[in-house]
């Protein structure tokens, strides 16, 4: 929000991009000695290699830089957009499929060796609504957008599992913390999506636009099956700096 980012992403090929004066939390991890990595959507500026995920603070990268991404053929706005280290990466595949793979690799080429912070933005369950007939299958009751929809947060679903299982077979499950959220509410509400009693999705400052699932896990550290009913809300004396680009 401190650089606009609230109204707006940055577009596929803009010529601006996360201030570098910005500090990440990958770069704070790098220096505290933690492998770091990002696998999937960067999506905070790609127009100069200063502003790319190798320069911000990540050992690995492997994913895309732009959201809305063909699942299929990496492309974006005519343009390839599938890199591995900030190169070019010619894998093919479903993006989900590929995310989850990559990712799995990084766990278990390091686990056990240093600490490591894996950041894993899957583009699913993002437009364009696309996934393999075989995850829709099971939803036939389902229509339209809905069923493409459902197909998609199976695959996810699927992937994340993929992820658990590469830390767990690493040995390091009990040391492992767990983050997961969406970072808005479903969009099309009643098409596409449901947000139950909450008004309105994606894209408001509505319940049903902000009002996300989410959850952390750390196997004897958090209480499993315990619930935070409290919002996250900024400091009472937080004051908003100057927009970038004001």
């Amino acid at each position: 929000m401190r650089h606009g980012l609230q109204v707006g992403v940055v577009r596929p090929w803009a010529q601006y991009g996360l201030p570098l004066e910005e500090r990440t939390l990958a770069q704070a991890l790098c220096e505290a000695g933690y492998a770091t990595a990002i696998v999937g959507k960067w999506h905070l500026g790609h127009f100069a290699p200063e502003y790319l995920p190798t320069r911000r603070g990540f050992d690995h990268q492997y994913g895309h830089y732009n959201g809305a991404l063909d699942y299929f053929t990496h492309e974006r706005d005519g343009g390839f957009d599938w890199h591995a280290d900030d190169k070019v990466n010619r894998d093919e595949g479903y993006s989900t499929h590929l995310i989850a793979k990559d990712a799995a690799r990084f766990v278990a080429e390091t686990a056990g060796k240093k600490p490591f912070f894996l950041y894993v933005p899957f583009n699913a369950v993002h437009s364009p609504h696309q996934a393999p007939p075989e995850y829709m299958a099971p939803y036939a009751n389902l229509k339209g957008e809905r069923l493409k929809y459902a197909g998609m947060l199976a695959a996810m679903d699927e992937a994340v599992g993929t992820i658990v299982a590469a830390v767990e077979k690493a040995g390091v499950l009990d040391h492992t913390l767990f983050i997961f959220s969406s970072d808005n509410g479903g969009p099309q509400p009643g098409q596409v999506t449901d947000n139950g009693k909450y008004r309105a999705g994606k894209g408001t400052l509505y319940e049903g636009g902000v009002r996300v699932a989410a959850f952390a896990s750390w196997k004897g550290h958090i209480k499993a099956g315990a619930t935070i009913l409290s919002p996250c809300t900024l400091p009472k004396n937080f004051v908003s700096p100057k927009i970038w680009g004001e």
